[in-house]
């Protein structure tokens, strides 16, 4: 059965990396006591499973509540960059996965939203298609993807999307974003968008 699905999805051998935002001391966005590292990182370990079942070589920038920077480092938050962007570039990836939450200053924003590197049309292409999914599955109101300048994505050789997964600032999604049955439906669409990507 599980060979069936490999075959079917077209995902078995495809080295993936998935990269939880945040962690240790930067706890990322946070909101009623509700943190963003900890929902990246919930997020990050269902679409690790979900991945590794089908057949992908799946690696995690982190796998508990920490960062990636060096015990003594200064500027802790540039040297977890660029330890992430090191761990993504060495692995020989097909592809990766930033998982992050959003936050605004007007409370009824809300949605799920991917963002591509510029310049890489299979990194857009990619963005497109996770990004459709969302907009049939999950957001109220269609979302576009669009160019992200963010270092992640601006210096990882391997095709990549950072997705902000919802918005902590909205009271019903910030709501759903702790529920794990929710966590499975973001982690779902994602698996979805890969899967057409490579049919």
């Amino acid at each position: 059965m599980i060979s069936l699905v490999i075959k079917k999805n077209n995902l078995y051998g495809k080295v993936i990396v998935i990269d939880p935002g945040h962690g240790g001391k930067d706890n990322g966005a946070e909101v009623n006591n509700v943190l963003e590292d900890e929902i990246n990182l919930n997020i990050s370990k269902l679409l690790y499973q979900k991945l590794f079942d089908q057949g992908c070589i799946v690696h995690i920038t982190r796998v508990g509540d920490y960062d990636l920077a060096p015990q003594d480092s200064n500027s802790r938050k540039m040297k977890d960059l660029k330890r992430r962007v090191q761990f993504i570039n060495e692995v020989d990836a097909d592809l990766f996965i930033s998982i992050h939450l959003n936050i605004y200053e007007q409370s009824n924003v809300n949605g799920i939203q991917v963002f591509y590197q510029e310049y890489k049309d299979e990194s857009e292409k990619l963005a497109k298609i996770i990004q459709d999914k969302f907009n049939k599955n999950l957001n109220k109101k269609s979302k576009k993807h669009k160019i992200g300048d963010y270092y992640i994505l601006n210096h990882t050789y391997p095709i990549g999307v950072l997705i902000e997964c919802g918005f902590l600032t909205n009271n019903e999604e910030r709501d759903n974003l702790i529920r794990q049955d929710y966590q499975n439906l973001i982690v779902n669409s994602i698996n979805e968008g890969i899967i057409k990507y490579y049919s």
